[in-house]
């Protein structure tokens, strides 16, 4: 896919297209973003010749032509994506942007496999149970912790929470915790909370900020405060001449 799809895009469709697009693909999904909406549907029909050229088939089901608008928030304008869904959205500073959600699809068959898990497991110890469980909660997190997705992790987390404490009451005939004891266990196991594990985009350029201000440091100590940056690999030069 990498010939037949992106270096085209990259090579034709930004070329010779009317104004801008851009492409993201994941194995064999994709999703393809133009600001014309003439420019989508010449794609469109132009990549259901190139497909058939190159043996390839599209999966009707799956694909689909969005019209998204910032300043239209309807049902009409989402798309999902590798579990997520596409959608517009405002940030903590009330700018608009593209956010991504856990697809409806996907947080209830996390809800159902996690129901089929507690249901099977709930006699194991307490111990090798939080354990696993801890495992699976930052499992899930570390795909859908992207920022703006706060509230989908959260409404999974509460239904975990609740399936954990009716199974476990289920162990034996007797209620076996109550509401407080029941979070002095969570507490005592160290039970992950949801979080946002998505790196802030400009962690990038600090670390490069931080390694360059390492590399100066390194530098100086190595050749002293008035050396020659162009001996030393830079292109400046702080010495005082000497003619």
């Amino acid at each position: 896919l990498h010939d037949v799809l992106d270096g085209w895009f990259e090579a034709v469709v930004k070329a010779h297209w009317e104004k801008a697009a851009s492409l993201w693909r994941d194995a064999d999904d994709c999703v393809c973003a133009f600001q014309s909406q003439r420019d989508a549907e010449r794609l469109d029909r132009v990549l259901g010749t190139r497909r058939g050229r190159c043996g390839l088939e599209l999966a009707a089901e799956k694909t689909r032509m969005l019209s998204v608008s910032r300043c239209r928030h309807d049902e009409k304008g989402r798309g999902d994506f590798l579990g997520f869904t596409l959608c517009w959205g405002t940030n903590r500073a009330g700018t608009a942007q593209l956010q991504r959600r856990t697809s409806r699809k996907k947080l209830r068959s996390a809800i159902a496999n996690f129901t089929a898990w507690i249901k099977e497991n709930r006699n194991r110890r307490l111990k090798d149970l939080c354990k696993e469980l801890n495992a699976k909660l930052c499992g899930y997190d570390n795909y859908y912790g992207v920022r703006g997705n706060y509230e989908q992790l959260a409404a999974f987390f509460y239904q975990v929470d609740r399936l954990l404490f009716t199974w476990l009451n289920r162990r034996s005939q007797r209620k076996s915790s109550t509401g407080q004891s029941f979070r002095d266990l969570l507490h005592h196991c160290k039970i992950e909370r949801p979080r946002i594990t998505e790196k802030p985009r400009g962690k990038l350029a600090v670390s490069y900020r931080e390694a360059a201000c390492e590399s100066e440091s390194l530098r100086r100590a190595r050749c002293g405060h008035s050396a020659r940056r162009d001996l030393c690999g830079g292109g400046r030069v702080t010495g005082r001449p000497t003619a």
